[in-house]
């Protein structure tokens, strides 16, 4: 053996891996003795005389071969414990934390994160270009967001494919092709008796959240789909632990204002009846309740319809997201930390899509920057509970967003102005409402004439919006949509004044609608490194949506098919099915079902 410089030449290498200092001189190269016949700790007489009149070499090598079986059976016994323990070892319950950026795209990310810098850097002047947002942190892939009828999705059909982990048609909400009920990954972990939530700031009957929620062939049965999360009215007779959001108009009778029902039910009743749900419906009554599971279910309904763009929140007494997702997290968080159940959290930035669908880049803006707070309040969360994953995605992209715009048939500038994003205090969907209740009149008073009407537009494009250059054509368009009423005019009156904004931004759009774009995908799970190498395994690169659903129904185990069983034993009403079959992909209603109704199961 080459001598090592760093020993010296009188040692040698331990087994173990440290350094033994061993005179190599005092080993009688002619002298062995088989130690290995002899059970530790005894000799016979033969062995103590050769001990005795061997050489102190040989004594040395005795003492040294002893002392390693000591060590060794020492080492074993540790290790032995080791083992024991580690398969007694309670690996910590699982939880996942789904989010949705409703209709954002990557661009949505870039100029969120491009005003998010220029806002900070005004009071701080030393922020760096290179700051990033929480969602930045986690940024792992991409996702393919086609339907099985479009190649350009609907937010139904994103979300099916992922709480079922299949495909669908555009409209479908948690059904097949062939308009049959697709067990989902909430329903999934309530079976197994995890804790359950949806956390929206649309409706909760809105095309995402009824997708982890209930079944129907079209996501218009929006009254139907309150049925399904709140009354019992699905095979599985159960509703989630939080089903926090807005649209209370599917919820109450038709005859108080503001339902849309056609019915005398009172789906809040219910709720409290069959499920001893506790009802809250503004943000103080959210905060009012205690910060465990002592009100579950908790159904939260905190405006009539969508809930407000942040942008606009400070005019209501609706909580926001991230008031929303503290509940959820604080309750969900001690029901894991306590008694060690797991749980399955939905959040979605809903009207992230909203805004980008009226094009106002200021509403979507400021719902994304709110959305990425949630983030690192989930974040933080996940670093806290060990076994705890969170992944963000979007459903689709909305808009076709660009930062930059070519205003002029010149060649264009290369820039855009955050700045004037800051001057905005109030979505397109405010400024419009306000300008149309002011052209009606209100009470006795008489409408305002058109001198009195370009006033007021000036003064309120300039107070909500920042600005005041209007153009002359700008000012007489929005004065001549104001006046002819919001019923003629409501989506010209937005998509001008989205244009104020956007024009003086420099940002682009192509579509009011969705596009076919593939959409970031960001997941995280803490400093666990086993739960790291799965999520790069299964979500890194370029995926389908539907991959997304499969990691969360394999991380918690659920079984999806069991669940879809039962929803096929029935009764289970799915709606009407006039848009369905239009749209589906060969989707038919199973033999002997009407063609407007489609009842599974039992009739």
């Amino acid at each position: 053996m080459e001598n090592s410089p760093l020993l010296g030449s009188d040692q040698v290498p331990h087994p173990s891996g440290g350094n033994a200092s061993v005179n190599t001189s005092s080993f009688d190269s002619g002298a062995t003795h088989d130690i290995a016949s002899h059970p530790v700790g005894t000799y016979d007489d033969d062995d103590a005389e050769s001990m005795s009149v061997n050489s102190n070499g040989r004594r040395s090598l005795w003492f040294y071969a002893f002392a390693s079986i000591l060590v060794a059976a020492v080492l074993g016994s540790i290790v032995a414990a080791v083992v024991l323990v580690t398969k007694n070892h309670t690996h910590p319950p699982r939880a996942v934390i789904f989010m949705v950026s409703d209709g954002c795209g990557p661009t949505s990310m870039t100029v969120a994160r491009n005003f998010a810098q220029y806002r900070q850097s005004q009071a701080d002047p030393t922020t760096p270009v290179s700051m990033q947002l929480p969602l930045d942190t986690m940024l792992i892939g991409s996702s393919r967001t086609r339907s099985s009828s479009s190649l350009v999705t609907d937010s139904a059909a994103g979300a099916t494919a992922f709480s079922c982990v299949q495909k669908s048609y555009n409209g479908a909400v948690a059904v097949t092709d062939e308009i049959r009920p697709c067990g989902t990954l909430l329903e999934a972990a309530h079976v197994l008796g995890y804790r359950t939530g949806v956390v929206v700031t649309s409706r909760v009957t809105h095309a995402t959240p009824a997708a982890f929620t209930a079944h129907v062939a079209h996501r218009d049965s929006e009254n139907l789909i309150a049925e399904h999360q709140v009354a019992g009215a699905t095979p599985l007779k159960f509703m989630a632990d939080l089903v926090l959001g807005g649209g209370r108009r599917h919820f109450i009778p038709r005859d108080v204002p503001g339902s849309v029902r056609t019915d005398d039910r009172d789906l809040r009743i219910e709720a409290a009846e069959i499920f001893n749900a506790t009802v809250v419906q503004s943000a103080a009554e959210l905060a009012a309740l205690p910060r465990d599971a002592s009100s579950l279910p908790v159904l939260g309904l905190f405006s009539t319809s969508d809930m407000a763009y942040e942008v606009d929140r400070p005019t209501t007494d609706q909580p926001s997201l991230a008031d929303m997702a503290a509940y959820a997290l604080d309750v969900l968080g001690g029901e894991l930390r306590d008694h060690r159940t797991p749980f399955f959290l939905m959040i979605e930035g809903s009207r992230i899509d909203h805004a980008a669908h009226d094009n106002d880049p200021a509403a979507h803006i400021y719902d994304l920057i709110m959305y990425n707070e949630v983030v690192a309040m989930v974040k933080k969360f996940v670093d806290e509970h060990p076994g705890t994953v969170v992944i963000s995605v979007s459903d689709h992209e909305t808009g076709g967003l660009s930062g930059g715009r070519q205003l002029t048939p010149e060649y264009p500038e290369y820039i855009w102005y955050p700045e004037v994003i800051a001057r905005v205090s109030r979505s397109t969907f405010f400024v419009a409402a306000d300008l149309f209740a002011y052209a009606a009149g209100s009470g006795s008073d008489a409408p305002p004439s058109e001198i009195e009407m370009r006033t007021y537009v000036l003064t309120t494009i300039e107070n909500y919006q920042g600005v005041s250059d209007l153009t002359m054509a700008e000012l007489d368009n929005l004065t001549t949509l104001a006046l002819g009423g919001q019923a003629a005019n409501q989506a010209a009156m937005m998509v001008a004044l989205g244009e104020v904004i956007s024009v003086r931004a420099e940002l682009g759009w192509t579509t009011h609608g969705h596009t076919a774009a593939d959409v970031n995908l960001y997941a995280y799970g803490g400093s666990h490194a086993a739960t790291a190498r799965d999520i790069m395994r299964d979500l890194a690169g370029n995926r389908e949506n539907t991959d997304v659903g499969l990691f969360v129904r394999n991380y918690l185990g659920l079984d999806l098919a069991s669940i879809t069983e039962r929803l096929l034993a029935g009764p289970l009403d799915l709606g009407g099915l006039g848009k369905a079959i239009r749209t589906a992909v060969g989707g038919q209603p199973r033999a002997g079902a009407s063609p407007e109704t489609a009842l599974w199961g039992h009739n």
